[in-house]
């Protein structure tokens, strides 16, 4: 197995995102989502590394956009979890998990998706009430850096002495 390179974790793009547009030019980004096949669906490692990625995005379009909420998907072959990456103070990012829908695997399955309705009204509606632009003029920024990897890798090698 490849082990991802720090560079693959920072870099890249998501394998899709939620953007408003004007005209042809995207305003704002309002989520982003990492997807990985059925058979890969007990590989953990890739698993995790998809959900720190989808972080690292998230948290990236609240530095730039000043927004404080934003939308992450996480898509395992027919299953689909959902987070809003929420920033309540300068130095604290938490990820709140706030559904899981199961896509229906053939047209024999699809009426169950109408069971699945409160689920999705739930996920649209926390969509709709939180990830939302609050990029005002004069809106203080309330970033932070995080750390680098030198200072993670001294800080965890300082612990085990």
């Amino acid at each position: 197995m490849k082990a991802l390179q720090d560079s693959d974790l920072h870099q890249g793009r998501p394998d899709f995102a939620i953007k408003r547009y004007c005209g042809l030019q995207p305003v704002s980004n309002h989520g982003y989502g990492e997807a990985k096949a059925a058979d890969q669906r007990y590989n953990i490692y890739y698993i995790c590394m998809d959900l720190y990625r989808i972080g690292i995005f998230c948290r990236n379009a609240t530095e730039t956009q000043r927004s404080h909420r934003i939308l992450a998907i996480q898509v395992i072959g027919f299953s689909v979890h959902f987070y809003i990456l929420l920033q309540p103070a300068p130095t604290i990012y938490t990820m709140l998990k706030i559904g899981d829908l199961s896509i229906p695997r053939s047209l024999k399955e699809l009426p169950a998706l109408i069971t699945r309705l409160p689920t999705m009204l739930t996920i649209l509606d926390a969509f709709d009430e939180w990830c939302v632009d609050v990029n005002v003029a004069g809106s203080p920024t309330i970033s932070s850096p995080t750390l680098s990897k030198e200072t993670f890798s001294r800080t965890e090698s300082g612990r085990a002495s």
